[in-house]
């Protein structure tokens, strides 16, 4: 954010300097990049998608499950795992999909059948 309101404050000086040469058109189409730059700089980044569907809860719930039940922690299970300890979390939320390969390193650590994720419990 800092680079973007410094990137906006040194096109606003620019503009100030070459207004003096500009026509008015071009003078507009500056002022409204300024004014375009200013905006992104206000928009908030969107939050992530949930994972979405029964599939995915069953998944959620089940490494939720698995993890208490072999007593780890999620910065544990990151780290048997090989996975940003961040990343467990993000999966435990929703904001983020395990890939089929995630789910064998996860089963892997859990010491459990990859199958273990889509059961009902």
């Amino acid at each position: 954010m800092e680079e973007l309101e410094a990137k906006r404050l040194e096109l606003t000086n620019a503009l100030s300097e070459a207004a003096r040469h500009l026509d008015d058109d071009k003078l507009e189409l500056a002022t409204a990049l300024v004014e375009t730059l200013s905006q992104r700089q206000r928009r908030k980044p969107p939050k992530p998608a949930p994972v979405a569907g029964k599939l995915g809860d069953i998944v959620v719930k089940n490494l939720r499950f698995l993890r208490a039940q072999q007593g780890m922690s999620q910065e544990q299970l990151a780290f048997d795992a090989s996975v940003h300890r961040t990343y467990i979390g993000m999966i435990e939320r929703q904001a983020s999909s395990p890939t089929i390969e995630m789910i064998e390193r996860l089963s892997k650590a859990l010491d459990v059948d990859p199958v273990a994720f889509f059961e009902a419990r």
